[in-house]
C-alpha cells in the first residue's frame, strides 16, 4: 500500500511531488462530471512518466481483442473508450525555451482534489535549470451547470527571472491510447483554425464516425503589454501569448473550452454549439 497521500473529509492530497508515482497520482485525482472525465495530467509540458488522459462518455472504438486462440468464450472486439482531445495544454517558455516540469527542482509542491469544490488545486514553486525561480498555481474544474465545459484558472509568478515569457495555450487531438494496438491512431482530423478569438479542432473517430470538437476561450491578464498570434495545423490549434514578465510580477490565464460531439448532437451544429456554450 503506498501511504504518500494524505486525506481529509473532503480532500486527496500530495504534498511533495512523488515522481515514481505520478501515474497513480493522476488516477486518483482524476475529475469529472458524467459527460467528460479528466486524469490529473499537469498543464505544462512534463516529460516524465505520464498518462495523458481525457475522456467523453459514448465515445468509443471496436478494438480487435488480443489474446490467443486458447481464450474461448472472448469477443473479437470490444468497446474501448478513447483518448480524446488534450484540452488543458498550456506550455511555458522563456526566450522561446520551453520549461519541462520533469526538469525543473521543486521546491514546494502541493496537488489535491478537493471534492467540496469538484476541483483538481496545483500549487508549486520551483527553480529552473538555469536557476530561474517562479510560483505556478492552478484551478480546474469540470462543470456540473454545463457539462460540456471545462475551466482552467493558471498563473505564473516570477521571483527572480526578469525577461521574455511566452504562454502557449492550445488544443490537441494528436493523442493516443496507451493499450492501443500497435500504436494505433483512432482519430481523424477534420478542421482546425481560428474564429476570432477562439481557437478550435476537429476530429472524427475511425470506423464508429463520432465527430467530436473543441473550442476554446483564453482570457490573458499580465502587467503590461502582450501580443498574441493565432497558428493551426493538422489536429493542434493554439493560441500564443508573449509579453516581459519582471521579478514578483504575475501572468493570469482563464482558459475556458467547450467540448461537444455527435453522439449529443447534430454535427452540422457542431460549430454553432460550441460557439454559443462558449
Amino acid at each position: 500500500m503506498k501511504n504518500y497521500l494524505k486525506e481529509d473529509a473532503w480532500k486527496i492530497v500530495e504534498e511533495g511531488f512523488h515522481a515514481e508515482h505520478n501515474k497513480i497520482t493522476e488516477s486518483i485525482l482524476s475529475i469529472g462530471n458524467g459527460y467528460m472525465g479528466q486524469r490529473a495530467n499537469f498543464e505544462m509540458c512534463f516529460s516524465g512518466e505520464t498518462m495523458q488522459g481525457s475522456y467523453l462518455a459514448g465515445i468509443y472504438y471496436p478494438d480487435k481483442t488480443r489474446v490467443g486462440w486458447w481464450k474461448n468464450g472472448y469477443p473479437e472486439y470490444f468497446a474501448k473508450v478513447l483518448n480524446s482531445v488534450n484540452w488543458i495544454g498550456i506550455d511555458i517558455r522563456l526566450n522561446s525555451q520551453l520549461i519541462d516540469l520533469n526538469k525543473v527542482e521543486f521546491l514546494d509542491f502541493k496537488r489535491e482534489l478537493d471534492m467540496s469544490s469538484s476541483s483538481l488545486n496545483l500549487e508549486a514553486r520551483f527553480k529552473t535549470e538555469e536557476g530561474h525561480i517562479f510560483k505556478i498555481r492552478s484551478t480546474r474544474f469540470c462543470s456540473w451547470a454545463r457539462k460540456e465545459l471545462g475551466i482552467i484558472d493558471f498563473s505564473i509568478s516570477s521571483e527572480n527571472y526578469t525577461g521574455q515569457i511566452q504562454i502557449d495555450s492550445y488544443l490537441d487531438f494528436d493523442v493516443y491510447n496507451e493499450d492501443s494496438n500497435y500504436d494505433e491512431q483512432f482519430w481523424d482530423h477534420i478542421d482546425e483554425g481560428h474564429e476570432d478569438d477562439m481557437a478550435y479542432v476537429q476530429a472524427v473517430t475511425r470506423k464508429t464516425e463520432f465527430e467530436v470538437r473543441a473550442q476554446m476561450l483564453n482570457n490573458f491578464q499580465c502587467s503590461g503589454d502582450y501580443s498574441v498570434d493565432h497558428e493551426a495545423d493538422a489536429k493542434k490549434s493554439r493560441s500564443l501569448y508573449s509579453c516581459m514578465i519582471a521579478d514578483g510580477q504575475q501572468i493570469r490565464l482563464v482558459k475556458k473550452v467547450v467540448i461537444v460531439s455527435s453522439f449529443n448532437h447534430k454535427r452540422e451544429e457542431l460549430s454553432s454549439v460550441s460557439r454559443t456554450l462558449l
